[in-house]
């Protein structure tokens, strides 16, 4: 999906104000501001004259945590739910052609792993391994590691407003986001 950058604190900029375009992720920070991209009642029925205020567009959120969610967040929204997502071994490179992607792939599949995630953009490649790869792996496999902590992953549906609550409860409370997707219900 599409991926914009966030800043990382509260002050620079306001929560998204808008429901999210299917497949969007923000990255980094706590929150900020991606411009306004307002879901489009006329695109998804074509047929028919609908009002949708915005405050009545929601979408299922998936934020994922540097630490928990508190006690007080989870009262206020009882319909949140969450998981902890391993700790795992991102295996990355910038400007990596076919070939280095091609050649990886073959290297993970001849020691039995496969990836929990593959992430692309413009020639950089990250490939999301679970749990802590040995050191001769990592040097038989040639590209950058680093080894990312366990996360919480919280999932909610809500309105913008409520995802502005959410934002604000999480920041109040000193809990970083590693990033948030959206998903259209």
């Amino acid at each position: 999906g599409d991926r914009r950058r966030l800043p990382g604190h509260l002050g620079s900029g306001g929560i998204p104000e808008a429901a999210c375009t299917a497949g969007t992720a923000y990255t980094g920070g706590v929150a900020g501001s991606a411009g306004r991209e307002v879901l489009n009642p006329s695109v998804l029925w074509p047929n028919r004259r609908v009002r949708v205020t915005h405050e009545e567009q929601g979408a299922v959120y998936e934020i994922t945590l540097r630490g928990a969610p508190p006690a007080s967040l989870t009262a206020r929204f009882p319909a949140i739910t969450w998981h902890s997502a391993p700790a795992a071994t991102i295996l990355s490179r910038r400007d990596a052609d076919p070939a280095d992607v091609d050649s990886l792939i073959e290297h993970l599949r001849s020691v039995g792993i496969t990836p929990l995630e593959v992430h692309a953009s413009s020639r950089s490649y990250e490939f999301r391994i679970e749990g802590r790869l040995s050191d001769s792996t990592l040097r038989y496999m040639q590209w950058a590691a680093r080894l990312d902590q366990e996360r919480t992953v919280m999932r909610v549906a809500a309105t913008p407003t409520e995802l502005r609550m959410i934002l604000h409860e999480l920041a109040d409370n000193g809990i970083g986001i590693d990033h948030l997707v959206c998903h259209l219900p």
